[in-house]
């Protein structure tokens, strides 16, 4: 089972097994994952949002719908 903590610090990210993986792909949907969306592409890292971290991963790729990309 994969623990992390709730926030991360850019220091930790190395630490982190998440980060290790050869490849990651976040396919959040619906109009209620927008503004996290939007967020996510305006600020790389976030302390208060662990998954922001995921922005770092040099084959990280994200899939939106139509609603969750309502904001951009």
């Amino acid at each position: 089972m994969l623990t992390t903590p709730d926030k991360m610090t850019l220091a930790e990210h190395d630490d982190c097994d998440v980060m290790r993986a050869r490849y990651i792909i976040m396919i959040p949907s619906g109009v209620k994952k927008a503004g996290s969306i939007k967020t996510r592409l305006e600020q790389v890292v976030d302390q208060d949002v662990s998954a922001s971290i995921l922005t770092l991963h040099p084959r990280f790729t994200l899939i939106v719908d139509e609603e969750a990309a309502s904001l951009l």
